[in-house]
């Protein structure tokens, strides 16, 4: 996984803190990675 978010191929960026990132695994096979970035996560500090 940490393949695909390093050597990405496309992002989609929503602009409220969410983005698909699309790239591939070691074997070349294409994944599709989710982040959300979230303010009232346990340990935020706000």
């Amino acid at each position: 996984m940490l393949y695909a978010l390093c050597n990405y191929v496309k992002v989609f960026d929503d602009g409220d803190g969410s983005a698909m990132f699309i790239g591939p695994v070691e074997d070349g096979a294409m994944l599709e990675v989710g982040y959300r970035e979230y303010d009232d996560a346990p340990g935020s500090s706000k």
